[in-house]
């Protein structure tokens, strides 16, 4: 999962998009705006792909404090969520963007698709945007792998 905060909406108002995609086939599981980058809404996030799509054995992510505190010596809210599910919080290396490759490009396509588009007055509106985008990506992406 990757977070792209400073997303500005028309009134001047910051908005993160959270992204969650399979690694194996990169389908976009969940694509969430919410004001900020926060423990809730990540989690929240999770779940409402999780509640879709099934939850994973490990969960990776990167190394943002909405994420994991592991390398920073604290227990983050999603590691101890995660884990009450019995689910294995990984996070990807430091310096090391190999590692969440594929997820970045993702999230720079969403971005740069986002930045084509007429710039959203709210929260709701951000997230119709979206919709529009994941339905359109996972269904390309359905095409090419029947």
């Amino acid at each position: 999962m990757r977070v792209y905060a400073d997303n500005v909406l028309a009134d001047g108002q910051t908005a993160a998009v959270l992204q969650v995609s399979d690694d194996c086939s990169r389908y976009d599981l969940a694509l969430r705006a919410a004001p900020s980058e926060n423990g809730e809404d990540v989690w929240n996030t999770v779940v409402w792909a999780g509640s879709r799509y099934g939850f994973p054995a490990r969960f990776l992510s990167d190394n943002g404090t909405a994420f994991s505190g592991a390398r920073r010596g604290w227990v983050s809210a999603l590691e101890e969520n995660l884990r009450a599910l019995g689910i294995q919080p990984i996070t990807s290396s430091v310096a090391h963007p190999q590692t969440c490759g594929k997820n970045e490009r993702a999230h720079q396509r969403v971005l740069k698709w986002l930045a084509r588009q007429p710039l959203p007055e709210t929260l709701q509106e951000l997230q119709t945007l979206l919709d529009t985008y994941r339905k359109a990506y996972n269904d390309r992406r359905n095409q090419v792998l029947d």
